[in-house]
Parts: C-alpha cells; structure tokens; sequence
C-alpha cells in the first residue's frame, strides 16, 4: 500500500503498518520485525554530488558493509544508501536517501532478521516524490536562492551501482 509521507512524498509499504511519530517529530512506520523513520533531509543548495556523498559518509557511522547509488524515478532524481549490519537484536540497517529538485527525504529501515533485507531496499526504492502530490506543498520558488536547485544535479557523483565498497 502507497502511503504518504508529508511534503508530496510517498513510499510503498506492503502488509500492516503502525505509523507513530517521535518526540522529535519523526515519523515511524513499525511492523513485526521492521522499523521505517522518515525525516526530511538536508537541503543542499547548489552543492555538488560529490559535496553530499562526502557529507552523508562524515555523518553515518563509519565501516557500512555497501553503498549504493542510483538514478531515481516517480520525481525522484537519485537514490543513494548506505546498509550497516549488526549482531544485536536489530541485525541491519539501511540509511536511504532520496533526492528531488525541491529536496531530500531520509529514510532508515531496520530489521530483525538478517535474511529479510530485500524489503527494505524495495520500500527504499518505492519512494517517490509529486510535488503537489498530497496537497500539503508545492515546489518551492528556486529563484530566491538564485535559481540554483536545492540538490545536487544529476550526472557525475551518483552512479549506478555500488559507490566505494
């Protein structure tokens, strides 16, 4: 089931889902074994993708076990994810982001059973953008920041496919 996510953004999240929001305003998705938080990202004015991907790397926790960038799609320009496993009771977790012309949605998945990660990638990879979509916001006005696009362009710095390791 396509499900809102605020902003003119939505994700595909199949099955039952309990939505919750977080004392610091983050909305959750929980189903058994699967956790989903939703947050807008950063807003990168004219930056350049090597700019983000070497921002997001200083910021994730070090040592993720794959990165992957791509192109998007649904008004999303690019995708690009970070996956972390664990030995815990949590056994991964992806940090996926994907970009649009008016801005960023971070997305993290995790799950408790290492051999249930396809999920999470499908959800990641559901996501798509409409700028008027749900009604709550239009595309912001690019020219007061001097008409450059509050994200990185498409091209050079997300490549299909698997980005350092």
């Amino acid at each position: 089931m396509r499900r809102s996510l605020g902003d003119g953004w939505s994700i595909e999240l199949p099955g039952q889902w309990q939505r919750g929001r977080g004392a610091d305003g983050v909305t959750s998705w929980r189903a058994p074994g699967r956790t989903v938080r939703v947050d807008r990202g950063y807003q990168w004015r004219c930056a350049t993708s090597v700019d983000v991907l070497a921002w997001l790397d200083a910021e994730l926790p070090p040592d993720p076990a794959g990165k992957v960038g791509e192109a998007g799609g649904n008004g999303v320009g690019h995708r690009a994810a970070w996956l972390y496993r664990h030995t815990g009771e949590v056994r991964y977790t992806l940090h996926g982001y994907n970009f649009s012309d008016s801005g960023c949605l971070e997305t993290v998945f995790t799950g408790s059973d290492a051999a249930d990660l396809s999920w999470a990638f499908h959800a990641w990879r559901s996501v798509a953008h409409s700028p008027t979509g749900d009604g709550e916001q239009s595309v912001r006005d690019q020219s007061a920041n001097g008409g450059c696009p509050w994200v990185v362009p498409g091209g050079s710095g997300l490549a299909s496919g698997l980005i350092g390791k």
